[in-house]
């Protein structure tokens, strides 16, 4: 039965790698509409795990047969791999690749040997992810517990529990460890250093943020990669050499938006933040396409509630605020919530080495880096964010404290992936004024 199970963890992997490296979309056909000099395979595997995720929510919300459209999405892809072959085309294959699926294959049997879940899993996400494995609708969603909450992330793990196996249902759970080893490595290539050095970077991330219970199926893991993600591409787009890749990479940030609204409510604001950053300070995007930006964000939270508008699905609840008794304090219990939330942002804030080493380099980034665009940015959003993070735990219930030891963790990981900007930034920007 072990081996078995080692088995089908290792074709699980193969297959998810083979299912997004191997897409309908690659370097001949989107050559037309990008400067693909500038774009690595992980980008081009990002490009399709981003259309693939966005096929999904149209699917999920619908209920189109998940069956027929696994099918319909293989026989594409082999479709495509048949033409590779037949013109003889080189598959791109490095020792980058081998360690990513190393690195996926020991935490997956980490993920195997240890299945524990959270109490917000147990009670929430896992109920979602079975409902949709159990061939049940969207609607049906709203008989359980916390109807509220953002359906893609368990929908993800219900596609891969039982597609092409159906056997384990950690085997859903596989395809965030691959996202999450692959976002770590793709941003690892904004650093102006050789391979062997990005390797060990992406390594140093990994050891440093991985922990079980990121993978047990609790959505902030989701939101930590896609904004991660997203972070290359905004990268990118303070980069003058891609100015001709302005639209594709505002199309792509957005289909990640897209993604990020369906996975959680706080990702609303969150790239929120992030979009009107770069809307400010980055003048390397022309007015025309960062009113596409902005436009379009917008577009798409209006689109959501539409949706759920229609299809009588709830939209968000208010049963973690109670206004009634947060909006009227007095001096003491300003004083009180306020000294409670400053200090387990703090305590939390020490415990993240992201925002350990970054906070402190942004500080200081911000003497020598005084005119760098891309700082500003990240300054701006830090302020929007901490703003953010305060007043969203102020006006929670009486219960403070156990909402702040119980979910800020997560809630400060879910963004810490933006803070490797910082870094990234800091290390550039010095060996560029070397080279100079």
């Amino acid at each position: 039965m072990f081996l078995q199970e080692i088995s089908l963890i290792i074709l699980q992997i193969l297959f998810i790698y083979l299912f997004f490296n191997n897409p309908i979309f690659n370097l001949k056909t989107t050559s037309k509409i990008i400067e693909t000099k500038y774009f690595t395979n992980i980008d081009l595997i990002i490009l399709n795990i981003v259309i693939f995720l966005n096929l999904l929510i149209v699917i999920s919300i619908f209920s189109i047969s998940s069956k027929i459209f696994f099918y319909i999405y293989v026989l594409l892809i082999c479709l495509m791999l048949i033409k590779k072959f037949s013109k003889k085309i080189k598959l791109n294959y490095n020792l980058r690749d081998i360690i990513i699926l190393l690195l996926t294959i020991f935490l997956s049997l980490d993920l195997a040997y240890t299945l524990i879940f959270g109490w917000d899993v147990q009670w929430f996400w896992y109920l979602k992810a079975l409902n949709f494995y159990q061939d049940q609708n969207f609607l049906n969603l709203n008989k359980l517990p916390v109807a509220d909450y953002p359906h893609l992330g368990p929908y993800i793990w219900a596609f891969f529990w039982k597609y092409p196996f159906g056997d384990y249902e950690y085997l859903g759970r596989i395809v965030y460890i691959f996202f999450y080893v692959l976002a770590i490595f793709s941003f690892s290539e904004t650093l102006k250093i050789n391979n062997q050095l990005r390797s060990i970077v992406s390594l140093i991330i990994i050891l440093a943020t991985y922990k079980y219970n990121l993978f047990s199926g609790d959505s902030d893991t989701l939101v930590f990669i896609f904004i991660l993600f997203a972070s290359k591409f905004i990268n990118y787009l303070y980069q003058s050499e891609n100015k001709n890749n302005q639209y594709t990479l505002i199309l792509l940030l957005l289909g990640i938006t897209n993604i990020l609204f369906w996975i959680k409510h706080e990702a609303i604001f969150f790239i929120i933040f992030i979009i009107s950053s770069i809307i400010i300070f980055n003048k390397l995007i022309n007015k025309k396409n960062k009113l596409i930006l902005i436009s379009s964000c917008l577009f798409l939270i209006l689109l959501k509630f539409i949706v759920l508008k229609f299809l009588e699905a709830p939209i968000a609840s208010n049963q973690w605020y109670d206004l009634n008794d947060t909006i009227y304090f007095n001096i003491e219990e300003f004083y009180f919530r306020t000294k409670k939330i400053l200090f387990y942002i703090f305590v939390y804030l020490i415990q993240n080495p992201i925002y350990l080493l970054n906070l402190p380099l942004m500080i200081i980034s911000i003497k020598f880096l005084r005119n760098n665009s891309l700082n500003k940015s990240i300054i701006f959003f830090t302020i929007l964010f901490f703003g953010f993070t305060f007043f969203a735990y102020f006006f929670k219930h009486k219960e403070l404290e156990f909402q702040l030891r119980n979910s800020m963790t997560e809630f400060l990981f879910s963004v810490c992936g933006f803070y490797l900007l910082v870094f990234t930034n800091f290390v550039n920007s010095f060996f560029s004024k070397i080279k100079k």
